[in-house]
């Protein structure tokens, strides 16, 4: 059961204290970490909230054109155990790290679902994808992510397939419909995930640029 007193104790202290506190009472209310919240003892209220803000903001900026920003930022805390928010010496390497989590596993499941499918996708470092890449990865999602802002199928980047999978399989249940499968994920995954990346290559000059002047 969620400490709900915590939790009002969180939302309270980000009022007061956090520039992202709109979005921090959003991802709360919304139950976002009611798994997690009972793990944050009272020294450390302060810092997951300072850790939240600074994700936020961190996700803002790394993602300037994305619509909907909470939307997707959401999404990457579904999987990830949310430990690196308590983290008194939280750092961009561990957000990147957390943020890629879902795009990788997403990216292995296309993959080894069907291996010579995946051939047919357009040239990506794709080989280089390991989580030893944090950076490499992080950038590529970045750009990704820019060149579809306001694309539908931006959710197959960041919702983890097994999450998409999961809550059909609740809907498909309730109308008693039991042919929905993993294969209808992957087709829905491998899909959008083509669509992502010719719109990526088709403007990858002029993201590329755009980074550059931006990083400067």
């Amino acid at each position: 059961m969620v400490d709900n007193f915590k939790k009002n104790r969180l939302i309270f202290y980000s009022i007061n204290n956090s520039i992202n506190f709109e979005s921090i009472y959003y991802f709360l209310n919304k139950g976002f970490f009611d798994a997690f919240i009972n793990k944050i003892n009272n020294k450390k209220i302060n810092i997951f909230v300072n850790n939240i803000d600074y994700v936020i903001s961190f996700f803002d900026n790394s993602f300037p054109c994305l619509i909907n920003k909470k939307k997707y930022l959401g999404l990457t805390f579904e999987k990830t155990s949310c430990n690196y928010l308590l983290c008194s010496k939280l750092n961009d390497f561990l957000i990147k790290k957390n943020i890629i989590y879902n795009f990788l596993c997403n990216y292995n499941f296309i993959r080894n679902y069907d291996k010579e499918a995946f051939k047919n996708l357009k040239t990506l470092p794709f080989d280089l994808l390991t989580i030893n890449n944090v950076d490499l990865i992080f950038n590529l999602l970045v750009r990704i992510a820019f060149a579809n802002y306001d694309s539908y199928e931006l959710i197959y980047l960041f919702q983890n397939y097994k999450t998409y999978y999961n809550d059909l399989l609740i809907y498909y249940s309730k109308l008693k419909n039991n042919k929905f499968s993993l294969k209808s994920v992957y087709h829905k995954y491998y899909d959008g995930w083509d669509v992502l990346i010719n719109n990526y290559l088709n403007q990858s000059d002029i993201i590329d640029y755009f980074f550059k002047i931006k990083s400067t």
